[in-house]
């Protein structure tokens, strides 16, 4: 049985993160897990596809609340050296990019609170 190709729309989010000390970040979110940066220092992604029982925008929000310092930055660092990027490229865009994304975290809060 040929299976057909599927094209399906669904959620995602993005938020646009500043700091004088960190320039700033693009942050894309999707209900699959999805996990995009886009800033001054890089860009990098990773996906969790086992995050959650139900795959939503906001149990993916809780989840990404969550992670600690050495969980995430080990995650960007395997993906950006998968892509044989230098190392001292990799710690640059870990180190001023996880600031941006505890601001991230902290939106994400905020934002789970009021729910």
């Amino acid at each position: 049985m040929k299976k057909e190709p599927i094209v399906r729309k669904q959620a995602a989010e993005s938020y646009y993160v500043s700091h004088l000390d960190h320039s700033f970040g693009i942050f894309a979110i999707s209900e699959n897990g999805d996990l995009f940066i886009n800033g001054d220092w890089g860009q990098s992604n990773f996906a969790w596809r086992s995050f959650a029982a139900e795959k939503t925008i906001e149990a993916f929000r809780e989840f990404l609340i969550g992670l600690d310092e050495g969980y995430w930055k080990s995650k960007m660092e395997y993906n950006l050296g998968y892509m044989d990027i230098k190392k001292v490229v990799v710690k640059n865009f870990v180190d001023h990019t996880w600031p941006l994304f505890q601001m991230l975290q902290d939106e994400l809060k905020k934002q789970h609170v009021a729910v």
